[in-house]
């Protein structure tokens, strides 16, 4: 029998294939691992092509189009590109209030990853129940005006899950942010059967641990996907040049057409009309401290 299924794990040299409900363990053809020697040929996410034989083996004959894909340079092997996921609809960026503290810095890497990567963003403040919601509307409100959708979620409560589930809706979604915000919780706070592993925050350094050991991605009751990352340094801020950094921040971009010089930076020019901006609180002063600091960080060529 043949069948359209998806890859949802590899570990190893196992390959997960969903299909009609049903995970399998499947081999691949030996000479799909030799057509691309610059990438990993497979990856979760991708919709392949299988045979079902006897005793449902299943074997991968084809991996079909990629419509998106998420990568890095691979750090281990050069010239060769590590890809993570693929066939993705958005990008969830998942924080805390508290326990680990909330770092609007970091939710903007996690952006600038998304707008380079062509994703859709989105941003859940989660563990509303340890601190006032208030404290973080000026920052909801600015990533909403740049065009970013927030919701805020109490997993241990129980609060905001119908609007998390809403943002989940048939797509398909990679959940990301720094470790213990409770990406694995919220999602057995919409779906307890995944019964994913959850961990409590170190009482040592205040920071998460980790309990994704590896990217998988899970099949939604409603009709979504969802990708559950291993930790934060999977995505880097690789892949667009200082020039073009501008580009990753709606507002900047909506808004340097403005500037006196054509190669502005907005950093130092006299007349940037983004600067001015800022003064007059129509772009928000930490979104454009987080456009600074990167924008500081990186060489003449790329961001890192």
């Amino acid at each position: 029998m043949t069948a359209i299924g998806k890859i949802i794990a590899i570990q190893g040299k196992r390959i997960n294939v969903y299909f009609n409900g049903k995970i399998y363990q499947s081999n691949i053809r030996g000479k799909l691992l030799k057509d691309r020697l610059d990438a990993n040929p497979v990856a979760v996410g991708d919709n392949v092509s299988i045979v079902i034989g006897d005793n449902d083996t299943v074997t991968i004959e084809k991996i079909l189009d990629r419509k998106q894909v998420l990568a890095r340079p691979d750090i281990l092997v050069k010239g060769k590109t590590q890809v993570f996921a693929t066939n993705l609809d958005q990008l969830v960026v998942v924080s805390s209030t508290r326990s680990p503290d909330f770092k609007p810095g970091l939710i903007d890497r996690f952006l600038v990853s998304a707008e380079i990567e062509k994703l859709k963003a989105a941003i859940v403040i989660n563990k509303i129940d340890l601190a006032s919601k208030e404290e973080f509307i000026s920052y909801a409100n600015a990533w909403e005006s740049a065009g970013y959708q927030v919701v805020f979620t109490s997993a241990k409560n129980h609060l905001g899950l119908d609007s998390f589930k809403k943002l989940l809706y048939e797509k398909s979604s990679v959940l990301t942010g720094h470790s213990g915000v409770g990406k694995s919780s919220l999602l057995n706070a919409i779906q307890p059967d995944l019964n994913l592993q959850t961990r409590q925050i170190s009482r040592y350094s205040g920071k998460g641990v980790h309990t994704t050991s590896s990217v998988i991605m899970y099949p939604l009751e409603n009709s979504g996907w969802v990708v559950d990352t291993p930790g934060l340094k999977i995505f880097g801020l690789s892949g667009i040049g200082k020039k073009r950094l501008y580009e990753c921040f709606p507002e900047i971009r909506d808004h340097e057409e403005n500037c006196r010089f054509a190669d502005c930076s907005h950093i130092n020019e006299p007349d940037c009309a983004i600067k001015e901006s800022v003064k007059n609180g129509r772009i928000s002063e930490f979104r454009y401290q987080s456009y600074k600091k990167f924008w500081q960080q990186m060489d003449n060529q790329t961001l890192t």
